[in-house]
């Protein structure tokens, strides 16, 4: 089964890049957006297919509230994708993971060594924080 999304480009929101990866569990394969804001240039994500039967959240996700989310996350533990969580109220458990595993395709986020990839894996990020 494949959950996909119409692009929803009325939002102003530029297309830079299109790519995919696999999810966290690697059971599927996901399509993402990242797109940049025509009003202020600041960078966005979103999850536009899987290929899988799990549903997600195809709203556009701001890079800095993503770095927000981070800062929040408490500093001695590692970062899993339910740092996430906030980000996504009331909408699909699997959009904080499936999040992540775009953010770990483009190199933002890094499995720590030595961990399986699982939804709570421990992540360091490769971003400077805000």
């Amino acid at each position: 089964m494949n959950t996909t999304t119409e692009p929803n480009e009325t939002i102003g929101k530029r297309i830079i890049k299109i790519n995919e990866c696999q999810t966290l569990s690697s059971n599927s394969t996901l399509t993402y957006h990242i797109g940049c804001d025509d009003k202020d240039n600041s960078i966005h994500f979103r999850i536009v297919s899987n290929t899988g039967g799990g549903f997600f959240n195809d709203e556009w996700i701001a890079l800095s509230d993503i770095q927000q989310a981070f800062a929040k996350w408490p500093v001695d533990d590692p970062i899993t994708s339910f740092a996430l969580n906030g980000l996504f109220k009331g909408k699909s458990a699997n959009s904080p993971a499936f999040l992540m595993a775009a953010l770990k395709e483009e190199n933002i986020v890094a499995t720590l060594k030595g961990r399986d990839v699982t939804m709570s894996t421990s992540f360091q990020m490769n971003f400077c924080q805000p």
